[in-house]
């Protein structure tokens, strides 16, 4: 009796996570789509170069705007490969003032390696809550994982000058 209730037991919460990650993946479908129209669309833009005391050499953060209102922020960069990464590629995408998608891809060197690192991450939201996180090809489906308006992808869309994003983008000692 009581090994089938645990065969019982482990069979129901196995159905429940599957269900719970084919509706997860229809909302990834949703925000694909999003994204996709996003890039297929004519975007007025506003772009701010930008370099630092932390090792940026030289970057770009570009705001999109479908209907004046943000919808894309990318920030690509060069840096000195110390303080700051070699390079950097980074894309935020918005649905009705909230980020959707996260893409961030990043090459640095690794001084414990000994070697170039490439690390890419793609992070799906909805609500502001994480619902697919794809790290260095590894996806996991975080339960209890939220971000809130004072992320970094959030402020970004407050630039108005370079200023803001040093201040957004502060060194760390």
């Amino acid at each position: 009796m009581r090994l089938t209730f645990t065969l019982l037991s482990s069979f129901l919460i196995i159905c429940s996570i599957n269900a719970q990650q084919k509706n997860v993946e229809v909302e990834i479908k949703q925000i694909k789509q999003a994204y996709t129209f996003i890039n297929s669309s004519k975007l007025k833009s506003n772009s701010y170069k930008y370099s630092n005391k932390c090792g940026v050499v030289n970057a770009c953060i570009t705001l999109y705007y479908l209907k004046g209102e943000i919808v894309k922020i990318t920030d690509n960069g060069i840096g000195d490969d110390d303080k700051a990464a070699e390079k950097w590629n980074y894309e935020y995408y918005f649905k009705s003032g909230n980020l959707i998608f996260s893409y961030e891809w990043i090459k640095y060197y690794d001084n414990d390696l000994e070697k170039s690192v490439i690390d890419e991450k793609k992070e799906y939201f909805k609500s502001n809550k994480l619902l697919k996180k794809i790290e260095n090809q590894k996806t996991t489906y975080p339960t209890n994982k939220t971000i809130n308006y004072y992320d970094d992808r959030y402020l970004l869309k407050g630039i108005k000058s370079v200023k803001d994003i040093n201040q957004i983008y502060k060194c760390l000692n």
